[in-house]
């Protein structure tokens, strides 16, 4: 079980990647429940971790069909609202923890608090993995089990060393206390060693050794709206996506796409209605920092007048160079059409998701197929 503020569905895919080198294994999280073929199965996108009735029948159904391993991102909310009570983990692994669901939690006290759940649903002979870098994590003491602890902090069992930033990759020397190996990470991002780094820890735990798990590393597919590229047509900016919804995961992502930018880094972001207000603010800040250009818009809008949010975003943005367009279509041809060759557009807030929620309904909106959209419409005028 994997829980924490960011990075719990881009472990959980790497997880289910490596033990499926072993037998077959499964993942539910965010992007739904991935079978062993890697593929999601139908209809089963929408909640971080499902309710009790509807979990405990997923599960079956993958026991049923063959599946020996499953790795599954933990929420707050379903550790808060007892839906994985009936669990029994192996391991848990706490990621990190940053500013989110406070409109439900009410501090991020409490936030803490209700991640660290998961310790009262550990099966015998299990692990806890924390990423031993986060503060939020020290003191944590598991009664009746081991303590692994990954990162760059002194004292972390497992380890990266000699990270370097090489195309569409992350090379790293991964350390464990019975063996290292040379990684290389097919991903974008420095922060996604933090996430290889956590499924490493708990692959170790359970004794797997480093050079099986740096092997399987080499080979993990690119997650879904994550830092996901989108094709373009020649000429056009590069655009990618990324489910960048926090201040932080949206700081981490402008900072990975920003180090390849030749032009301009055009940012195009929102943020929820009906969620925690505060963290606008802060997101409007993260990107004032690191674009050179943003359009606010609509992200899921929700229940709250989209013209509101933007005001709260911007209301951190200074005076940075912004134009607001609440429709996101519009925003992101708008985008494109500013854009030139040497351009990148990072499309932040959905990632993988294929709706926007207005009011309570739940309309069709898969940015990929926007930009491809927007993209032949233009050669087509050409």
């Amino acid at each position: 079980g994997v829980t924490g503020t960011n990075g719990k569905t881009t472990t959980v895919w790497i997880l289910r990647h490596l033990l499926a080198g072993r037998g077959p294994a499964a993942s539910i999280g965010t992007l739904g429940v991935v079978g062993p073929a890697g593929e999601p199965l139908p209809g089963t996108e929408g909640l971080t971790t499902p309710g009790p009735i509807e979990l405990a029948r997923l599960i079956r159904r993958l026991a049923d069909s063959g599946v020996e391993a499953l790795a599954m991102e933990v929420s707050s909310h379903a550790l808060q609202q007892a839906r994985v009570a009936a669990l029994r983990y192996n391991v848990a692994i706490f990621t990190n923890l940053s500013r989110d669901h406070l409109d439900y939690h009410g501090s991020l006290e409490r936030y803490r608090a209700a991640k660290l759940r998961l310790l009262e649903l550990l099966a015998p002979d299990s692990a806890v993995v924390i990423n031993g870098d986060d503060p939020a994590w020290t003191g944590i003491e598991p009664r009746a089990a081991r303590l692994v602890r990954f990162g760059a902090a002194e004292g972390a069992e497992v380890r990266a060393e000699e990270v370097a930033a090489v195309a569409e990759a992350v090379e790293w020397t991964l350390h464990t206390p019975s063996g290292g190996a040379r990684v290389r990470l097919p991903l974008l991002g420095a922060y996604n060693v933090s996430n290889a780094l956590a499924a490493a820890a708990a692959l170790w735990s359970l004794g797997w050794g480093a050079e099986e798990i740096a092997e399987r590393l080499g080979t993990v597919p690119q997650v879904p709206g994550r830092l996901e590229r989108v094709p373009v047509t020649r000429g056009s900016p590069s655009v990618v996506i990324d489910f960048a919804h926090t201040p932080d995961a949206l700081e981490r992502a402008l900072s990975t796409v920003r180090i390849g930018v030749r032009g301009r880094l055009i940012v195009v972001f929102g943020a929820g209605g009906d969620r925690d207000p505060g963290k606008r603010p802060e997101m409007g800040r993260a990107v004032a920092r690191f674009a050179d250009l943003a359009v606010v818009t609509s992200d899921n809008p929700r229940t709250e007048d989209p013209e509101r949010i933007a005001e709260e975003i911007e209301s951190g943005m200074g005076d940075a160079p912004r134009l607001r367009v609440l429709d996101r279509r519009e925003a992101i041809r708008r985008a494109l059409a500013m854009g030139t060759e040497e351009d990148l557009i990072l499309l932040a807030g959905k990632g993988h998701e294929s709706y926007q929620i207005w009011g309570d309904e739940r309309r069709p909106f898969d940015e990929r197929a926007v930009v491809r959209e927007i993209l032949d419409a233009k050669d087509t005028e050409r």
